[in-house]
């Protein structure tokens, strides 16, 4: 495990209400090559988090693509476009587009 991981682990079990912590915990977990727990620590961010959270979406979706669960990931995908739309993020809102047609062309 790495020192970051287990920094992010202290942070988010020594204040579980830290949502900014789950978000970071999820992308750790996701690079770390955890998807599982990568989707439960984005999940409860995108779940609990009021506000600009697209890019979350994003991650989210990619944890759910690498556990093969592809509709998980188009309806993370689908919420990280409505999500960008409502902040006005164009450009991320092409990238949100343009991973789920990557998604689509995947075997």
């Amino acid at each position: 495990m790495s020192e970051r991981l287990a920094t992010l682990e202290a942070l988010v079990a020594a204040d579980p209400a830290d949502l900014l912590g789950h978000y970071l915990l999820g992308q750790e977990y996701l690079a770390e090559g955890r998807p599982e727990d990568a989707v439960r620590e984005l999940s409860l961010y995108c779940d609990r988090f009021d506000g600009d959270k697209g890019a979350a979406y994003l991650t989210l979706a990619q944890a759910r693509a690498a556990l093969g669960d592809v509709g998980g990931a188009r309806a993370a995908l689908d919420a990280g476009v409505a999500n960008a739309a409502a902040h006005r993020h164009r450009q991320l809102i092409e990238t949100l587009e343009a991973e789920r047609l990557r998604l689509e062309e995947a075997p």
